[in-house]
């Protein structure tokens, strides 16, 4: 690798994290936002499955290794996992497949519709059933996240249109030797574009080429900044719960 390229990747990982950190959401703690009651409104019905099929295993006293051996004979040799895939699906890292759920749930002998119980109550200890919260919170953000992506896309084909349709204008303008001040204003905004992009190139540059300049480190400060962040509001919330709710 040449000094440029590494040159040219350093500055592309600049404006990366920058890009990332400008459209991030503001992760400030605001006192009128409660704490969302309802968050198992945002598990879906594979990772709540997932979550149950632990719970129900657990209290049966059942082994994933076991499940593993009893899958071909319960689903006459249709469903063969191993015993690290049954782990991936109580995980949420593997989807499930429809004969998988019926076979499992045979294989534990139990109804494949218990799978989908709004949150096992039998056997399900309170760190489990926190952890299901949690996925939902967690999901209810990725949502809203994933329209905050989404939008920018429409955006991002809105401006690309708005340019095509304004070069055309341009065209149409010295066709016809119009000198519209819409057209004008089109071409100033677009010489104004361009400077700053290059300028903004020139700035990502400079910082690159400084020798106390460091991206990772900056991450890893940010990463440290969020792990005392949690700790101080963690803290903040026991302080504020009645004296009984507090945790020994």
């Amino acid at each position: 690798m040449t000094n440029y390229d590494a040159e040219d990747q350093g500055v592309q990982e600049i404006r990366r994290r920058e890009e990332e950190v400008a459209s991030w959401v503001d992760d400030r703690d605001d006192a009128d936002t409660p704490v969302d009651d309802a968050p198992m409104a945002f598990v879906d019905s594979e990772s709540l499955a997932s979550h149950n099929l632990k719970i129900i295993r657990r209290h049966l006293g059942v082994s994933q290794q076991q499940i593993a051996e009893r899958l071909p004979e319960v689903s006459n040799g249709s469903v063969r996992l191993a015993q690290t895939q049954i782990a991936k699906i109580e995980r949420g890292e593997r989807p499930w497949r429809v004969n998988e759920m019926f076979a499992i749930a045979a294989a534990l002998g139990v109804s494949w519709s218990e799978l989908f119980q709004g949150g096992v109550t039998e056997g399900e200890t309170e760190e489990e059933r926190a952890r299901l919260l949690m996925l939902g919170a967690r999901l209810k953000y990725q949502q809203a996240q994933a329209a905050v992506e989404e939008a920018r896309r429409v955006l991002e084909v809105a401006v690309a249109e708005a340019a095509r349709a304004g070069r055309a204008m341009v065209r149409t303008s010295v066709e016809l030797e119009i000198a519209d001040p819409t057209v004008l204003h089109f071409l100033s905004m677009g010489h104004a574009s361009r400077r700053h992009a290059a300028e903004e190139e020139e700035r990502l540059r400079g910082l690159w080429g400084r020798e106390d300049f460091d991206v990772e480190a900056r991450i890893r400060d940010s990463d440290e900044h969020a792990r005392l962040e949690w700790q101080r509001l963690v803290s903040e919330a026991r302080a504020e719960r009645p004296r009984g709710d507090v945790d020994e």
